[in-house]
């Protein structure tokens, strides 16, 4: 099966994440970059100007806004299944996750989602969202806590997404 792993990282943990699925999958790789990027990272004492920046993205990702991001290095259509992360913002889908699923709505033949944040996610609000912007139900969907990505503990959690895909 061909597979594709895309996902959008502003601060490196969906990306630690993502590479581990790709790695499990003998998957391409999709790093979804913004045309002007934003690095953010909640861990670390944030200036009022990446605070702003954190403000305004959840915000953004609360009115399900897209974001300009480069063009594509791989064509969606091409694989067998596509898996698609991005963190949560807002207990959504972020606008660079948001916009890639628009701009190869109809190009997906089989999705999987996963998504990385600080905290539980029991609402599965940034599941939906991905399925209904992509227009495809996943065959699978997973959640990774920020915490748990960095202490290195979710290689158990990722091969046990990556058995519900293969």
């Amino acid at each position: 099966m061909k597979t594709l792993v895309a996902f959008y990282s502003s601060s490196g943990t969906t990306r630690k994440v993502g590479l581990a699925i790709a790695a499990a999958l003998n998957a391409d790789v999709e790093d979804i970059q913004e045309v002007n990027p934003r690095r953010i990272d909640i861990r670390s004492r944030m200036s009022p100007g990446q605070l702003w920046k954190v403000m305004r993205g959840g915000g953004e990702a609360g009115l399900g806004r897209v974001a300009g991001i480069v063009p594509s290095q791989y064509n969606p259509a091409d694989y067998d299944l596509v898996v698609v992360g991005t963190p949560i913002w807002n207990s959504g889908l972020t606008p660079p996750a948001r916009a890639y699923l628009v701009r190869h709505m109809g190009q997906f033949k089989s999705v999987a989602f996963f998504c990385t944040s600080s905290a539980p996610t029991p609402r599965q609000r940034w599941r939906d969202q991905m399925e209904k912007v992509c227009g495809r139900a996943p065959r699978a969907s997973a959640s990774f806590q920020m915490d748990q990505v960095d202490a290195g503990t979710v290689d158990v959690q990722v091969k046990e997404f990556v058995a519900r895909l293969t």
